[in-house]
């Protein structure tokens, strides 16, 4: 009876882009959050600080946008070499990177239209 083999400690471009957008999904729902307070109150309320919506809206714009430039990183180690010659990878490929980039993109419109409210 063998038992277990060796458990990998190695942290892989794969587990990278996995840990990556998992965080980003995250921050990303913490922004929707933000969002709903801002609407249904003005301002997010009981916040320790006196912080402007505007101002949490391009706080986590920010962080969204930095942890999805790691995640485009990690995308990059995973997909570019070799680029996939297949149409079913070449469509993860893209689909993941799409996934991606849309959370930044819709994090800054929700900032600037928190800016354009007050």
């Amino acid at each position: 009876m063998n038992g277990p083999g060796p458990v990998s400690t190695e942290f892989s471009p794969t587990d990278a882009l996995v840990l990556l957008l998992t965080v980003e999904t995250l921050l990303f729902a913490a922004l929707s959050i933000v969002l709903t307070f801002n609407e249904v109150q003005r301002r997010v309320p009981a916040l320790p600080l006196n912080l402007r919506p505007r101002h949490l809206g391009w706080g986590a714009f920010w962080v969204v946008a930095i942890v999805a430039f790691g995640a485009v990183v990690a995308w990059v180690s995973l997909f570019d070499s070799p680029w996939p010659h297949t149409f079913t990878r070449w469509v993860e490929a893209a689909t993941t990177l799409l996934g991606i980039v849309v959370q930044p993109l819709a994090s800054l419109a929700f900032a600037k239209g928190l800016s354009s409210k007050e």
